[in-house]
């Protein structure tokens, strides 16, 4: 039996997706790195993906508890309308998954960015530290030398006082 293209399209689609679902670790949990991917893609894109992720979940029959939970009860309890639901809630369930590592990666990003600005800000004031040193060093060794000239001067005139006194 010969396989056509489009058999082998799906084939192909079937297997991606079955990948994707390799890296599932658990039915309710999707591998952090699909979810960023999916941050990534254009909303149409991440529908797709989305939906293609559901589609494998239904056929493996590893189904999210919650999703299911949510599609019976609006389903009435009717298993087959449930099966029909469960698309719509495993995807909203899976944007709200994708939107707290989006704002995980935001906080992370607005943390980084504050860090790295303290650091700049840390660096800028230790350069200007050792620029005002640099400026003030000739002048502490002018007022060290000035010192130390007048305690000499100081202790030969207190000497000269003493030797006078003496005589």
């Amino acid at each position: 039996m010969q396989t056509t293209l489009t058999q082998k399209h799906l084939l192909l689609r079937k297997n991606s997706v079955g990948n994707h679902l390799r890296r599932i670790k658990m039915a309710d949990k999707i591998d952090p790195t699909i979810l960023k991917g999916l941050i990534e893609l254009g909303d149409r894109l991440t529908e797709d993906r989305l939906r293609e992720i559901v589609i494998a979940e239904l056929e493996s029959n590893e189904m999210d508890g919650v999703a299911q939970a949510y599609a019976l009860e609006e389903a009435d309890g009717d298993e087959k309308k449930a099966r029909a639901y469960y698309t719509k809630h495993r995807v909203r369930r899976i944007r709200d998954m994708i939107a707290i590592i989006a704002e995980e990666q935001r906080a992370e990003a607005a943390k980084k960015a504050n860090e790295k600005q303290k650091e700049e800000e840390r660096e800028a004031e230790e350069q200007a530290i050792a620029k005002r040193n640099k400026v003030l060093s000739p002048i502490r060794h002018i007022f060290g030398f000035l010192g130390a000239l007048a305690l000499v001067f100081f202790i030969i005139f207190g000497l000269l006082i003493l030797t006078a006194m003496i005589v």
